[in-house]
């Protein structure tokens, strides 16, 4: 016999007319949101809707691309949020114009893992002048974009080094998934 859970609900009104009590969860039949008691504000604690979160940016600069390694690119999530999907990776302002080198985004350090963007050249980095083309390339995903992860660092990886000094900036951008 299978047993179904109902929260309590109500419209806006009726929730912000109430103080819910602490750990109670309403379900907002006007926002379609839940909302959260803490036993002392009224109206409770609306939570936020993906489409209300937007996305996440983590920034690695001056990424050496003369040297195969890799460059952790560390993912703080908001309170409560345990994964994400990345929906672009852009490499920007190259120190020179990046001809030879190549880059990658992995889920695990040394190029193992899952790729999420597998390795591509990165010539189309010609220039650092800013609003220029030339300046900024995104890198193609290897995933489908309702992939999601869960781990709490992802990896850019030179793959193949310049051979000349080099470096580039990286912007990794997430959206929250739960």
């Amino acid at each position: 016999m299978s047993e179904q859970l109902q929260l309590r609900r109500g419209t806006a009104a009726q929730i912000a007319a109430n103080t819910p009590a602490q750990g109670e969860v309403w379900v907002d039949t006007d926002d379609f949101r839940l909302v959260v008691g803490d036993g002392s504000t009224a109206g409770g604690y609306p939570t936020p809707k993906m489409s209300e979160m937007g996305s996440l940016m983590v920034v690695a600069k001056a990424v050496n691309a003369n040297l195969v390694a890799d460059t952790p690119l560390v993912i703080d999530l908001p309170d409560g949020v345990t994964r994400y999907r990345v929906t672009r990776v852009t490499a920007l302002a190259p120190s020179i114009s990046l001809t030879t080198a190549q880059a990658a985004v992995y889920n695990a350090s040394g190029g193992t893992g899952v790729a999420v963007c597998a390795p591509q050249a990165l010539a189309g980095l010609t220039t650092n002048a800013a609003a220029t083309a030339g300046n900024a390339i995104d890198l193609t995903l290897a995933l489908a974009a309702a992939t999601f992860f869960i781990a709490t660092t992802l990896f850019f990886r030179i793959t193949t080094a310049q051979g000349a000094a080099a470096t580039l900036d990286v912007i990794l951008h997430i959206q929250p998934y739960d």
